[in-house]
Formats: C-alpha cells, structure tokens, sequence
C-alpha cells in the first residue's frame, strides 16, 4: 500500500516531468501546458486500464486514493 508521502512525491515528480517537457518542448504557458499533459496522461492511463481491465493495474494507487477523506481535508465554505 502507498502511503501518502509517496503518493504525494510521485505527484510532486509527474509536475516537475511534465514542467520540464512544457518549457523545453512546447510553446505553451506553464499552467495551460500542465493541463494539457495532465489530461493526455489521464487519457493513456486510462486506455491501458480499458485493453488491460483483468490486470488491476493502478489497484495499489486506487485503493490508497479511496482512504483519504477528501470531505475532511477540504475546507467548506
């Protein structure tokens, strides 16, 4: 199981990649670049995760992602 310091660094990690990619790479502004490869990353994990679905292949992630209480860690209005 991942705690959440490693969920956090492989997050921290996937920023500093991506961030990288944008200025050497494309021409576009930090945050609109970000975006931009966050969302094709999503698209691709979740493509593996449609030809692949008997291999449970973010189980781990998954399953450490449904432990955190996201009602208590973000604050109401």
């Amino acid at each position: 199981m991942l705690s959440l310091m490693d969920v956090a660094a492989l997050l921290l990690t996937l920023c500093a990649v991506f961030g990288w990619a944008n200025y050497k790479f494309l021409p576009l502004s930090r945050s609109v670049g970000l975006l931009v490869m966050s969302v094709a990353t999503s698209a691709v994990l979740l493509g593996l995760n449609a030809l692949f679905p008997k291999h449970r292949l973010f189980a781990l992630l998954t399953d450490t992602l449904r432990q955190i209480d996201f009602i208590a860690i973000i604050p109401s209005q």
